[in-house]
């Protein structure tokens, strides 16, 4: 069994078009159901917002892989100088079981995230000339958004508001052609922005001011948004309903007091098969994390390393 390490999955990185491209697979395979996928489950012992999380996935069609990621995420660990989220992935083989390898995943995980905010931003970028990009937090997972970004979509970022409970004067921040202005309060950013990205660790919503015309909304640390803004949106999108609704976050609130139900929503890879017009319409984008997609960059960095160790003895 091969052990990859961070430092192999950073100095070898995939890049970002091909990480969509591994996900659009993945999008397929959903949408076709060659997939298996339990609903993960949370182990939780002591400081009950700490939670260790299993996410077992096979992914068929083109990718043809299965695994189980193990991710901890304790919130407060970066009063130790530590990572909030610390993961590995490991690689079975699909027909006989045999354990393939082992991946430190921190920063696959932190690839995954972006990279499926990245689905979600391509039909939504090419409906518009440019947008006004605002985060509310920047910490490991924005600053992989904001990659994902500038490496995807330079051009149609004309500025970007950053808000963080944190003082980022000396934080580098750079983007192409495009102005960053560091927010003091969340409500400037939210106010001022086309796309708006939650990459927080609250567990209390604070975000009860409505959304701005035509913008999308990825929230992506999941339990930012009162339930009435959420249910003020015209399109709710979610990876999956049964992983999403549950846990505290923003879809589940809405689901209990306000009676959002699945049927209100769509799909990820109904969405992406069907489209609907961002135009007229404020979007909301709410994903859980789904473990095919895990597996399915997993297994690109495995087949990745096994062809440059062979270059590498050849």
């Amino acid at each position: 069994m091969k052990f990859i390490n961070e430092s192999w999955v950073e100095n070898n990185r995939l890049i970002w078009s091909g990480v969509l491209d591994i996900l659009l697979d993945s999008v397929e395979a959903l949408y076709h159901s060659s997939y298996a996928q339990p609903i993960k489950p949370y182990l939780r012992f002591g400081n009950p917002k700490n939670r260790i999380i299993a996410m077992p996935a096979f992914v068929g069609g083109k990718i043809n892989a299965a695994g189980i990621k193990w991710i901890a995420s304790f919130p407060d660990n970066y009063l130790k100088g530590l990572p909030r989220a610390n993961a590995l992935i490991i690689l079975n083989d699909t027909t006989t079981g045999v354990p393939l390898a082992t991946i430190e995943g921190n920063r696959l995980s932190a690839i995954r995230t972006a990279g499926v905010s990245g689905l979600i931003l391509k039909p939504f970028f090419e409906s518009r000339k440019n947008a006004i990009l605002g985060f509310s937090g920047y910490g490991f997972i924005a600053k992989n958004h904001l990659e994902m970004i500038k490496a995807l979509y330079p051009e149609k970022i004309s500025k970007i508001y950053i808000f963080d409970q944190r003082n980022l004067e000396n934080e580098k921040i750079d983007f192409p052609n495009a102005e960053v202005q560091l927010s003091k309060t969340w409500e400037e950013a939210y106010e001022a922005s086309d796309l708006f990205i939650t990459c927080t660790t609250t567990n209390n919503p604070y975000i009860t001011l409505f959304p701005k015309e035509e913008s999308l909304h990825l929230d992506v640390s999941l339990r930012d948004y009162n339930p009435e803004i959420v249910m003020s949106f015209d399109q709710i999108v979610v990876d999956n309903w049964e992983e999403v609704c549950r846990e505290n976050t923003d879809i589940e609130r809405a689901h209990l007091s306000l009676g959002l139900q699945k049927k209100d929503t769509l799909e990820l890879a109904q969405f992406l098969k069907n489209i609907p017009s961002f135009i007229g319409k404020k979007t909301f984008f709410a994903p859980m994390g789904m473990a095919i997609f895990d597996i399915a960059l997993a297994n690109a960095v495995y087949l990745s390393f096994l062809e440059k160790n062979f270059e590498n003895k050849s």
